[in-house]
This record gives structure tokens, sequence and C-alpha cells, in this order.
């Protein structure tokens, strides 16, 4: 097995085809099948399933794809570690988010990344705290903003935003993102919330039971997209980080305002595993994500929101 193999392996699970890694990879495409019979041959296991619509990996297959991707990035990591300290940073850094906080910041992250350092490449992820801080475990981000992770040792979690959650609704509804409101308001409304067992989900109905107060919920999804649309389209309003309806409350095309309950918040940790030696372009970056995100905060982007890390 060797480096070519493993480049050649890995275009082809993103591609889930032989042609589009031999157009990425510019190389030909028998070449490519070549390079994959000869790696199955001294595997001994079948990598791909081959289908009219393109190549699958089979259980193998995803085994394989989960080292090779660590080895990559530790191969990666290691060409940065070795550059001498006045040379440009350079080096692909993977950096997870949660959803709701993705169009506040991962734009001008990546703008400001692609600015100051060229040779930086950026992977953008993203998902649940427990995904994310799975991920960065498993080696497949090296760096996150996770909403509040579990205690591990094996990260370094450094908490730096607070945030209280906002009823949303419709633009006339006179919510206002600095009159803060009882629980009590949430009686008779119809609710669109995310769908059990989401985390969010357990907090809003936790919090409501102990203020009894009986939920109305009239929709169930599972993407935040969804949430977004349904109460845009008035089927009815829905509790949320500010930052996950920035655009919407910005454009007054919905209306917002934090819930006065301690039990709404999250709290947003930037970390970091302590099992892998850090690169200078993950410093970079990480640098960038801080500074931007404090920004935001303390700019009043970020309705609600208070900046609780240092710097």
């Amino acid at each position: 097995m060797d480096f070519k193999q493993l480049q050649t392996f890995l275009a082809i699970a993103e591609c889930g085809s032989a042609t589009k890694a031999a157009h990425m990879l510019h190389i030909v495409q028998p070449a490519i099948s070549r390079q994959m019979r000869i790696l199955e041959e001294e595997l001994g296991s079948v990598l791909f399933h081959r289908e009219r619509s393109g190549m699958e990996l089979t259980d193998a297959g995803r085994i394989l794809l989960e080292h090779a991707r660590r080895v990559m990035r530790e191969l990666d990591e290691a060409r940065a570690q070795l550059q001498p300290p006045s040379a440009v940073v350079s080096g692909f850094v993977r950096l997870g988010m949660p959803a709701s906080t993705c169009d506040l910041l991962a734009g001008e992250l990546v703008a400001a990344v692609k600015q100051r350092h060229p040779q930086i490449r950026m992977g953008m992820y993203s998902g649940f705290g427990g995904f994310l801080q799975k991920a960065l475990l498993n080696g497949e981000l090296e760096v996150a903003i996770v909403n509040d992770p579990e205690p591990s040792p094996l990260l370094e979690t450094r908490y730096v935003v607070n945030e209280q959650l906002f009823l949303i609704g419709p633009a006339d509804s006179g919510l206002r993102p600095d009159q803060a409101l009882p629980l009590s308001m949430l009686r008779g409304k119809p609710m669109v919330l995310p769908a059990p067992p989401h985390a969010m989900r357990s907090t809003i109905e936790r919090a409501c039971a102990l203020a009894n107060v009986e939920l109305e919920v009239v929709a169930e999804v599972n993407s935040m997209h969804m949430q977004r649309s349904l109460v845009r389209h008035g089927v009815g309003w829905t509790i949320m980080p500010s930052a996950s309806f920035f655009d919407d409350l910005s454009q007054g095309e919905l209306a917002g305002a934090p819930l006065a309950s301690d039990m709404l918040q999250r709290h947003l940790a930037l970390c970091l595993p302590v099992t892998r030696q850090t690169s200078a372009a993950t410093r970079c970056v990480t640098a960038i994500l801080l500074e931007l995100t404090q920004r935001e905060v303390e700019e009043g982007h970020w309705p609600s929101a208070r900046w609780v890390g240092q710097g």
C-alpha cells in the first residue's frame, strides 16, 4: 500500500466514480482501476461495489476510508510542522460548527483565511454537538465549535460564547431582541420544534415542564432549513439560537426575542483534540475563528450572545 493508492482510493470514495476520480487526479481511468485492483489484492478485500450508477464503498472500504483519511491528515500536519518558521503557512484544516452558526460565521471565516493565508485549504462541516465531538476524537476534524460538549480528557475545551435561546415568530409579531419574554408567552402558540431525540427539544420541554407551560407542537422537523421554512410560511413559532435566523431577523422577515429562562441557554466551546499535535495551519484558522466570533458578538451582530472567551 502506498501514498498514490490511498490518494486514488480517497478520490473514488469522494466522487463515487472512477471516471470522475481520474479527472480529479489528472490521470487516465485505466491507471485508476489498476491501482484499485492491486490495492484490493494486497488487502484481500473488495473495497467498492461496482454498479452502473457508480462505485459504492463496501464495509471493508468504509473501514479503510477512516484510516486513509487519518493517514493523509497526519501527512499534511507533518509537512506543515516541518516548514521553517519563515515559510508560508499551508495545509488542510477541517473545521466543524453547529449548523445554527454557519450563516453567521462560515462564509466570513473562509474568506478571511483565504485572504491572510492563501495556502491553507479549508474543509467546513456542520452538525450536532455529539457528531462534532466524535469527529474530533476520531481524527475527522482538526478543530470545532461545539454546543455544550461532553467533558473529555481527550479534548482541550475553551468556552467562548453563552447565548440565550430566542422565541422566533412572524415579522409582525412585535418580538424584539432587546425585550426578554417569560416562558408563559408560549402558551397557546403553535410551535415548530426539532423532533426528538434532539437535545434542544429535550431542553425546551424540560424548561416548560418546570414552568408549568404546556407546548402546542404542530410540526416536528429534523433540519434547521425546514424549521426556518415552516416559520416563514406561518405554520407556527419556534425556539432556536438567534444565530440560526440571523439573516431573517436582520432583514425583517422574521422577529425574535430572548426567552428569560436560565435553562434555555447554550454554551459554545472551541474544542481541539489533545491526542494530536496542532499544526500551524490549524492554529492560524483557530485564531481567525476566535477573532471573528468575538467581533460578531461585541458588535451586536449576534443578538443575546455574550463573549466569555479571553482576548
